[in-house]
């Protein structure tokens, strides 16, 4: 993950006109103001969107007629300037109830699916919900899992950081870990993790996740037309072309869910 604090903005554009001045921003009429963290799905990097979703996101806009432009900033700035109607665009957003009265949710990008991880020897199979009662289970503190926590005989360790969790789940003080299909592999991937720990081969939940559109800059119709595009986008080689240059060919994928 980048972990840059300072905007990144399109050719052109200053931080102070991005930030004091939006309607700078959007000059033109067709400019929108996309703000994102720079994570694996989205970052700007080297003067151009990269990340499968930020690319997706670039392609529907452009397909759509509008003109994106790049903020780099905090999650709750952008949030606050949605509202605001300054930023129209968040890349990588989970729908949810709180957020609906001011933001439009595209189709789903990519799921990103909840997996288990186990240390390499282990043993251990999971093919139902049961399966997991009695174990040291590893999670994430202020993550969601939903289809967990619903079984009062299943018991999450919560972890502040994902290294904290998969270096517990590999030193063997936890059984195993719920962690991200998409997000979680790539990195622990790249960090050379990987023949460390196994993972299952039943998902334990699903997370679409998606762009969230200002309902000030955006309407019901401009939401289907986006959608369209999306859809012709997925259906495409290009599409195949952006999972393969982030490397995500192989890990974009369904998995079967695990039984209750």
């Amino acid at each position: 993950m980048i972990s840059r604090r300072s905007f990144c903005v399109t050719a052109g554009l200053s931080v102070a006109g991005a930030l004091t001045q939006p309607m700078r921003a959007a000059a033109r009429s067709n400019e929108v103001l996309v703000g994102l963290q720079n994570d694996v799905f989205a970052n700007f990097f080297y003067g151009k969107p990269a990340g499968i979703i930020l690319e997706a996101v670039d392609s529907v806009l452009r397909q759509s007629g509008r003109a994106p432009v790049y903020v780099v900033m905090p999650y709750n700035e952008i949030a606050a300037a949605m509202q605001e109607g300054t930023v129209g665009v968040r890349t990588v957003t989970v729908e949810a109830p709180a957020n609906r009265s001011w933001m439009l949710f595209t189709d789903p990008i990519v799921t990103e699916y909840n997996v288990i991880a186990v240390p390499t020897g282990s043993k251990l199979t999971v093919n139902r919900l049961a399966d997991l009662h009695g174990l040291r289970l590893g999670g994430r503190q202020g993550y969601q899992y939903p289809l967990l926590d619903t079984d009062p005989e299943i018991k999450l360790e919560r972890f502040a950081q994902d290294g904290a969790l998969i270096r517990n789940l590999i030193l063997g003080r936890i059984d195993a870990a719920v962690i991200s299909a998409l997000s979680d592999v790539f990195k622990l991937r790249a960090e050379g993790v990987m023949p460390r720990i196994r993972i299952l081969d039943r998902a334990v939940g699903t997370v679409p996740l998606r762009a969230g559109l200002s309902r000030r800059v955006f309407s019901q119709d401009d939401l289907e037309n986006i959608n369209g595009h999306l859809a012709d986008l997925k259906a495409s080689p290009l599409w195949i072309d952006i999972l393969e240059r982030n490397g995500f060919a192989d890990l974009a994928v369904e998995w079967p869910s695990i039984d209750r």
